[in-house]
């Protein structure tokens, strides 16, 4: 238990230790104010302190309809952490001692000796001895209880001394001749039934429980806010999902005679590298030197990978050309007459006959290179001869042989 001692408004002794701390208050006569209630009640209303007061709690006690007041609390034992219990020097001697001294070190000697007040009452008056510092404390407090013990014979007397050792055998060794033993300070106990002037709990593992409760409660916010977002974002997942199937089965009931729409889709999505316009007018140029034309259309065929031996690049794009009345009704005049033309039309990297030869109408695929560079729209608005300029900047690589044509 840890032990303090307050006298005249401060701290004049701590011994440190675990558990509950003790604190003795030894008031002084300046301190102390005395409140008596006429109607002889224990209830005494508690007055307007001012001053001192204000720092702290007020120690008092009613006992026989009055109130006494001993003083406040000074800060340092209100900041304690731990269960505090203050109680007078009185409290503490036991029932039939007539006067005592608490010896807690050669400097710190409280005294307390019981009389009669003007009333008749019984009362206790208590101080801290004022005793000389350094070696000089020791022989000065054996000779004060050896001059207690001579004025006072046969009183009975309470020697306590705070739980030092040495300082135990020395008292003990100079009060053997005196008639009052010296006994453990530690021993001294109040009576069952007195409340303490002031006492507050210990309250730091209730602080730390709650701040326990505070982390867990916080955690389990956090998890559920995740396990929330997660289910949230799995549900926005399937929310997703149903409604593609339902744009998908929307688009397959407009679309419902068409057997494969998403080729469709995919056609009309995909742009080509320059003007339909142009490539309309460059492959039309091709087809009328062959026949009359009636159908122009882009081909995204990708037979011609694999039939015609073409690989088709982002910079080709196929052309399809349906003619009637062929100028030439023989193959190969139809082949002479194709390898004439991808000289004047550098543009046009491939001519390739689609079909069969007894067809009525006469079907070309017409390979035609796309790039940025010149825009082949330029080309195709003129006539061939005045568009192999330009063009030749389009092709630079590609002058396609005889052979190639006349595939």
């Amino acid at each position: 238990m840890s032990l303090y001692v307050v006298s005249r408004r401060k701290v004049v002794f701590h011994q440190p230790s675990l558990g509950t701390v003790q604190v003795v208050y030894v008031p002084s006569a300046d301190q102390t104010q005395v409140l008596k209630d006429a109607a002889g009640t224990a209830q005494v209303a508690k007055p307007a302190a001012g001053g001192a007061a204000l720092r702290g709690p007020q120690l008092a006690r009613v006992q026989r309809g009055q109130r006494t007041l001993y003083g406040t609390l000074p800060t340092e034992i209100l900041e304690l952490r731990q269960a505090v219990k203050v109680w007078l020097p009185e409290d503490l001697a036991p029932p039939e001692a007539e006067a005592f001294f608490y010896v807690l070190s050669p400097q710190v000697v409280i005294h307390g000796i019981r009389e009669r007040n003007d009333e008749g009452r019984l009362v206790w008056r208590t101080a801290q001895l004022q005793l000389p510092a350094g070696e000089a404390a020791m022989p000065a407090l054996q000779l004060i209880l050896a001059d207690f013990s001579l004025a006072n014979p046969g009183q009975n007397v309470c020697l306590a001394v705070v739980n030092d050792v040495a300082l135990y055998r020395t008292i003990q060794q100079g009060q053997q001749a005196h008639g009052f033993p010296p006994i453990p300070f530690s021993t001294l106990k109040p009576a069952p039934d007195l409340a303490p002037l002031y006492s507050h709990q210990n309250f730091t593992w209730l602080y730390l429980l709650l701040l326990l409760l505070g982390a867990a409660a916080v955690a389990a916010v956090a998890i559920f806010w995740m396990a929330e977002k997660t289910k949230g974002n799995r549900l926005q997942a399937e929310i997703e999902a149903v409604e593609a199937q339902i744009r998908a089965v929307q688009i397959n009931k407009r679309t419902g005679h068409i057997r494969q729409p998403d080729a469709v889709l995919n056609e009309l999505t995909t742009g080509v590298a320059v003007s339909p316009s142009a490539l309309i007018q460059a492959t039309a140029q091709v087809g009328q030197r062959l026949g009359d034309v009636q159908q122009i259309a882009l081909a995204r065929d990708t037979s011609l990978d694999t039939d015609a031996g073409v690989t088709l690049t982002p910079e080709l794009q196929p052309m399809q050309i349906l003619l009637n009345n062929p100028v030439q009704s023989l193959l190969l005049d139809q082949a002479n007459i194709a390898s004439g033309l991808l000289p004047q039309m550098p543009w046009v990297r491939q001519v390739i006959r689609q079909g069969q030869p007894g067809d009525a109408m006469m079907e070309l695929a017409v390979i035609v290179q796309v790039t940025g560079t010149v825009p082949l729209a330029a080309s195709a608005m003129v006539s061939p001869a005045t568009a192999i300029a330009p063009a030749a900047a389009i092709s630079a690589t590609a002058t396609p042989t005889p052979t190639e044509a006349a595939q």
